[in-house]
């Protein structure tokens, strides 16, 4: 079974498993396997990070025993897994999201991380211990935003990890959100799209 969301490199579709194997298949009119390494027992549920332009061959993912996984796919279909970084006792079920000093990663615990991509803790925020759905970036600003699924939205300083602001939905949040011209979009556990504008906060 596949429940990771895919990420296209050039013409190469990288995507996880639930049976532990990160693949990568050619695409075109027949798609074809050229890649696959099995990471062990677990589940790879979370979504593939997009590339940034600093590194457009590097992605990131998470598994079900709270391993994140650095994968860089060259221009030749060269593959490998160049490094691995495990946090005990939590699963990652989000999408990592990067820029070019960081990948930004929030665990099934609620904990969230920025690591350099090298491998180096840069910071970690734990002041919100429930669970996270992806990160995103605020399209107008250089916040990191990650919603909650109990309807909570935290704003945090991406270089520092400091909680900028917090807001809280009267509903339970259902799907990754999205910012577009400034404006925050997602949909509630109810089915209803919901929608807001930081720069109306008074934390702003």
């Amino acid at each position: 079974p596949i429940r990771s969301v895919p990420q296209l490199v050039d013409d190469l579709l990288i995507f996880g498993t639930d049976t532990g194997e990160i693949k990568a298949v050619k695409t075109g009119s027949r798609l074809q396997e050229i890649w696959s390494e099995n990471v062990g027992e677990t589940v790879i549920r979370g979504g593939v990070s997009i590339p940034v332009d600093l590194d457009p061959t590097r992605v990131y993912m998470g598994d079900s025993n709270g391993t994140l996984y650095a994968v860089d796919v060259s221009p030749n279909s060269n593959i490998s897994i160049v490094w691995k970084r495990n946090s005990n006792n939590t699963s990652i079920r989000t999408t990592p999201i990067c820029d070019f000093k960081a990948v930004y990663l929030a665990y099934s615990s609620g904990k969230v991380v920025a690591l350099s991509h090298s491998n180096q803790l840069l910071w970690e925020q734990k002041e919100f211990l429930t669970e996270p759905l992806s990160p995103i970036f605020h399209d107008r600003s250089d916040l990191l935003i990650i919603p909650y699924r109990d309807g909570r939205l935290i704003a945090l300083d991406r270089g520092t990890g400091h909680l900028l602001w917090q807001y809280r939905f009267d509903s339970q949040m259902q799907t990754d959100m999205v910012s577009e011209n400034g404006i925050l979009y997602l949909l509630t556990e109810e089915g209803k799209l919901r929608s807001l504008d930081p720069s109306q906060l008074n934390y702003w």
